[in-house]
């Protein structure tokens, strides 16, 4: 409908490639005539709801929505979007976030007012029926002096950058349920990065010792240019590494952060400049106190005579998997991918310059990726179709992890094994996923031990997966930590894995 405005959209994708939904996808929204833009989405493991929230001019100013659709695209909450505050301010950045029940959502708030302008982060939080938990206004998150400028929010933790220019600082913040700040964080944000310079795009993901935030950082502009920080902050809002976050990446030329992931450690993905003519693909992993793990400087993912950009990283257990936009014209950029090891090692029957996964006409950009079943899942933008102007379309492909951690010896099929849980670590529900024929669904049975091998759950096998949701026999939720899983079924032994649940 872009001859008319844009309006959001959704496709649901089976294993074997099908579409479940209609051709294109069907809508989230009403179309309205006006642009939905800037959305954020979310998907919770083991729920069929789908939330997603956005920005729209149809109340004569821009302002943030709401919705949620179930695996059918049908509405859960208000067709036209839940007006998330009532405050006459344009509303932008909005970003969505998942716990314990309920969806967490802020956005920058502009009063319009260009000579005296003020920008502050407000939050809202909305129950499963779509009931407003914090007032029609939302609640305030911050209000410092210059612009506050949200970045992201991850369960109930809010990221921003505070602009006074010259100078961008990170800040963060943990809410309670009902919207007041959490013990041990100041009421505008705790500081995470003040340093001189510009420090912005924070992101953050939840880890067993607490919120760990990574950003852009040019507080060494002149020597070594666009740099990687991070930090490290517990969840009673004490920094854990150094005062202003310790540089993940800091060399000569622009390193720019694409994406990262926390398995057993941090691991990020990135472009890099250091050759000074050309991007390259970089990645590492740190322990919890941010020490490099893999080579110095990086890990080669790809280094090539012409540009290699956008990497996205996933992970299936212990390997990884790289994609990337390969510019191998002028005219033509492809979509490539490579594998990795626990340890940063490649496998040798992977090229050292990637495998292709599409060279299709025209261009193949903007991978994003997830692992399913011991297969990664990768979406992209794809001009093929393209004439005098650009169309853009989105295509997916799937692509198949070289080893998995079962041990053959132990199944009597090699189609008759237990998945790595999804999302690993987890930390309210996670899906445990296997392939095993329906007959042996009878006492079929999956086992959940804690780490001094004692038996905490048994959940029936109904269908080719479970969902936990971290409660023991006695429906009470188990403490964080390190657990195990196995499948028990007719003529079917499994080997334990592992999985993480956190706070």
């Amino acid at each position: 409908n872009a001859s008319i405005a844009i309006q959001l959209y959704m496709q649901v994708l089976n294993t074997d490639g099908s579409l479940d939904l209609t051709e294109d996808g069907e809508p989230i929204t009403l179309m309205t005539g006006y642009d939905q833009q800037n959305m954020d989405a979310h998907l919770e493991p083991g729920s069929d709801m789908v939330t997603a929230i956005w920005e729209e001019n149809k109340a004569d100013k821009k302002k943030v929505y709401a919705q949620a659709v179930d695996l059918s695209a049908n509405s859960l909450w208000n067709d036209d979007g839940l007006e998330l505050s009532s405050e006459d301010l344009e509303q932008y950045n909005g970003q969505i976030s998942y716990d314990n029940g309920s969806y967490y959502t802020g956005w920058s708030d502009y009063n319009g007012n260009f000579m005296d302008p003020i920008i502050k982060i407000t939050g809202q939080k909305i129950d499963a029926s779509g009931n407003l938990q914090w007032g029609d206004e939302g609640i305030l998150i911050s209000e410092r002096d210059g612009d506050d400028i949200l970045t992201d929010v991850v369960g109930r933790y809010y990221i921003w950058q505070n602009e006074s220019w010259p100078v961008y600082e990170i800040y963060a913040k943990l809410v309670n349920e009902d919207g007041s700040t959490a013990d041990g964080w100041d009421d505008n944000g705790t500081l995470i990065c003040g340093a001189e310079g510009t420090q912005s795009n924070a992101k953050g993901i939840i880890t067993p010792n607490g919120l760990l935030i990574v950003w852009k950082d040019e507080r060494n502009v002149a020597v070594n240019s666009l740099d990687i920080y991070g930090q490290l902050i517990s969840e009673d809002g004490v920094t854990q590494w150094a005062d202003d976050g310790i540089p993940l990446v800091s060399l000569e030329g622009d390193q720019s952060l694409s994406n990262f992931l926390y398995n057993d450690g941090l691991v990020t993905v990135w472009e890099d400049f250091r050759s000074g003519s050309v991007y390259d693909i970089y990645m590492q992993k740190y322990n919890d106190d941010g020490i490099q793990l893999w080579a110095d400087n990086g890990q080669e993912v790809v280094v090539k005579p012409t540009n290699q950009q956008v990497p996205f990283i996933t992970t299936n257990n212990s390997e990884y998997m790289v994609f990337w936009e390969d510019k191998q014209s002028a005219s033509n950029t492809d979509l490539y991918a490579k594998m990795f090891n626990a340890d940063g090692s490649t496998y040798d029957n992977w090229p050292v310059g990637g495998k292709v996964i599409s060279n299709a006409i025209k261009n193949q950009l903007q991978p994003l990726a997830v692992t399913y079943n011991d297969n990664a899942y990768v979406i992209w933008s794809d001009t093929r179709s393209s004439g005098k102007t650009d169309i853009y379309n989105i295509y997916a492909q799937k692509v198949g992890y070289l080893t998995n951690s079962i041990d053959d010896e132990e199944i009597p099929d090699q189609f008759n094994y237990l998945r790595q849980n999804f999302p690993n670590p987890f930390k309210t529900n996670t899906s445990i996923s296997f392939n095993i024929d329906v007959d042996q669904y009878e006492d079929a049975k999956v086992k959940i031990f804690n780490v001094k091998g004692q038996q905490i759950r048994s959940i029936d096998v109904e269908e080719n997966q479970i969902i936990w949701n971290g409660k023991n026999t006695s429906g009470k939720i188990v403490s964080a930590g390190i657990y195990f899983y196995k499948l028990e079924a007719k003529g079917l032994k499994t080997k334990p894995r592992k999985m993480l649940l956190l706070k």
